[in-house]
């Protein structure tokens, strides 16, 4: 595979701009051997060049990296400010004047939906899942525009929904101790001790 990608690059004989968004959790989930090969990739090609750009959240990134991979790093850094209230809605604007009809959200909905993600690091993903569940929460109780109770409604359930997934991703044995601290509440028992809660883990 590797080496058909190389000769086609350098059938093309172009310059080849490879952006690979959220590039820490790519290496979290496969390894840096995919990085590495990319880096690596201008010794094997004649006629052809690629260039890597890399995007994160995570400025630190690059120091978890494997030394062999660092060592082929431009690493010319460019650090974005969060979107403000006002970027954001300007991103909502042209999303729901595409995805709705007119009318549909309203000015008032979407400065609330831009205003609750500037508070949240500016995250435009965040505006734009907020809009989204909206509409969705919307479209089943059969309402014909947003409203700012959609808007509160699809917070609290994404915001319920990021504390599921964290649950299920948990091992097993963290899952226990939340169940143990749980059980002990369910008794009455709020104010717990380390030792209590490690008895009740002990017991499931």
């Amino acid at each position: 595979m590797y080496s058909l990608l190389l000769e086609k690059l350098d059938e093309e004989k172009r310059v080849v701009i490879v952006a690979l968004d959220e590039i820490d959790k790519i290496v979290q989930k496969n390894g840096d051997d995919i990085l590495y090969q990319l880096l690596k990739i201008n010794d094997d090609l004649s006629k052809a060049r690629v260039s890597l750009i890399g995007i994160s959240n995570d400025l630190k990134f690059t120091e978890y990296l494997d030394p062999r991979v660092r060592s082929r790093l431009a690493d010319e850094k460019m650090v974005f400010p969060p979107y403000n209230a006002d970027e954001l809605y300007d991103i909502l604007s042209e999303r729901s004047r595409l995805a709705f009809e007119n009318g549909i959200a309203n000015d008032s909905v979407l400065h609330l939906i831009s205003a609750l993600a500037a508070q949240e690091h500016g995250d435009a993903r965040r505006a734009l899942d907020l809009l989204r569940v909206s509409a969705e929460l919307a479209e089943r109780a059969g309402d014909e525009h947003l409203t700012e109770e959609h808007v509160q409604r699809a917070k609290n359930k994404i915001e319920l929904d990021t504390v599921i997934e964290a649950v299920k991703s948990l091992p097993t044995q963290s899952k226990l101790i939340l169940l143990g601290i749980l059980l002990n509440e369910e008794i009455g028992n709020a104010k717990l001790t380390t030792g209590e809660v490690y008895t009740t883990y002990r017991d499931l």
